[in-house]
């Protein structure tokens, strides 16, 4: 027989220190399934009565990957946009622009901020044409075309769009 083996109290600390990280690590990733199966992070800090940045710290740490934002993407928007940042949309507001004189053609103001506003409406033409894509939209020619753009400043602008309704 031997000697009876002594637990130091630092040890038997360092022991129960060791068992609550595993147990934490375990509790994480359970929670990171739930969040892949689309739980979000906040009702699991919610139905843990822990705070939102406690789930997401853990998250982190452990090297989870997290998405901040996870609405869905809304691809009217995204061909909007992808329209707006074209280079054929940007030819098209410098040639408003440039017919115009840089003028609004509402009030007779220059040296404001001008924006081009498209008379048929941008939203309309690309629902009544059923564009679903960039390249639809590129083949489009009122989209594009000068005579259906007005150089207005940003007051009158709002106006127009206040007064059909659409801001």
């Amino acid at each position: 027989m031997g000697r009876p083996k002594i637990i130091f109290k630092k040890d038997l600390k360092l022991q129960l220190w060791i068992e609550k990280k595993i147990k934490k690590e375990e509790q994480t990733k359970s929670w990171y399934k739930e969040y892949l199966a689309g739980k979000t992070m906040y009702r699991i800090a919610i139905e843990n009565k822990i705070g939102y940045m406690a789930v997401r710290n853990r998250f982190e740490k452990l090297g989870l990957k997290i998405q901040l934002y996870r609405k869905k993407k809304n691809p009217v928007v995204k061909l909007h946009r992808q329209i707006r940042d074209s280079k054929e949309y940007k030819k098209w507001r410098t040639d408003i622009f440039e017919r115009d004189d840089y003028t609004c053609q509402e009030c007779g103001k220059r040296g404001c901020y001008l924006e081009a506003h498209h008379i048929k409406e941008f939203a309309d033409i690309i629902r009544e044409n059923n564009i679903k894509n960039f390249e639809q939209a590129e083949d489009n020619h009122l989209l594009f075309n000068i005579d259906n753009g007005v150089t207005l400043c940003k007051i009158h602008h709002e106006d127009k769009h206040l007064l059909y309704g659409l801001l």
